[in-house]
């Protein structure tokens, strides 16, 4: 009985330590494994997911408070680990999120309609055809043009001055 025992005992400890390597290996050195990432969607050409911060699920410290700023339409993309190149995503030279020609297992996702229901998620698929920014964004850019008005206002007054004082000064020389 005792010899039983032994016996399970190592073939159970060998059994781990293989799983425990072949795990290793697979992850780590081959990286065969599949990253999904969420990256930038343009609703007008695109079905996209949308995205909105909400405090009581996200934390309020994420969220603006700003709907254009906490709006967020993005797609999917499932790609090979072995595939992506070491650099930061967000460097617009780096090809992270490109799915490169006939890599296998790179796949960007669109929004469905199937997608949703199967997901259970809270908001519909934006639609290219029919799609029209909402009415925060389009407050955000009349703010942003105000400011740039003013702004153009200030740098001519600015400029006005400038020319005044200078003339002022060649006027007093002679």
């Amino acid at each position: 009985m005792l010899n039983t025992a032994k016996l399970l005992f190592w073939f159970l400890l060998l059994f781990v330590l293989f799983s425990a390597s072949a795990t290793y290996y697979r992850y780590y050195v081959q990286q065969d494994f599949l990253v999904l990432a969420e990256m930038d969607c343009d609703p007008e050409t695109e079905s996209c997911f949308t995205w909105i911060c909400d405090p009581e699920v996200d934390g309020e410290e994420y969220c603006t408070g700003d709907l254009a700023e906490d709006t967020w339409y993005y797609k999917d993309i499932y790609r090979n680990a072995k595939y992506i190149p070491n650099c930061d995503p967000y460097d617009e030279g780096c090809p992270a999120l490109e799915c490169i020609e006939e890599e296998e297992y790179c796949e960007i996702v669109l929004c469905t309609n199937e997608i949703v229901e199967e997901e259970e998620l809270d908001y519909e698929c934006t639609d290219p055809e029919t799609f029209e920014w909402p009415d925060y964004f389009d407050e955000e850019e009349d703010q942003s043009v105000e400011l740039e008005v003013e702004e153009t206002m200030l740098e001519s007054e600015e400029e006005t001055e400038a020319s005044y004082e200078a003339r002022e000064d060649a006027n007093e020389e002679i």
